[in-house]
């Protein structure tokens, strides 16, 4: 996926991700978290405004950056057991949220 991304580039070369563009969504970083390099591109990680995280991966060659991986924040809901007939089993834990 193709994405419109602004940063900033310091002195020592490390990238500091500003906001991601992706269609009409406009997400802006919260947290630059890590950048590395392999032999054809640079990754980027941040997390948005969104609380998503965003791994970026930038095509020196072509000069563009395209999104490489995307998650979601953990739902923080226990999953509940059900038995065969799809109900809720008797002794099963409630479901827990966090926070």
């Amino acid at each position: 996926m193709q994405i419109h991304v602004e940063s900033q580039t310091d002195v020592s070369g490390a990238v500091r991700l500003e906001r991601i563009r992706l269609g009409e969504r406009l997400v802006e970083a919260v947290e630059n978290i890590e950048q590395w390099q392999d032999d054809d591109y640079r990754y980027a990680k941040m997390r948005g405004s969104d609380d998503n995280l965003y791994v970026l991966r930038f095509d020196e060659a072509q000069d563009a950056w395209e999104l490489a991986m995307f998650q979601r924040p953990r739902s923080g809901c226990a999953l509940v057991p059900l038995g065969p007939s799809g109900r809720r089993k008797k002794d099963a834990a409630r479901l827990i949220r966090d926070g």
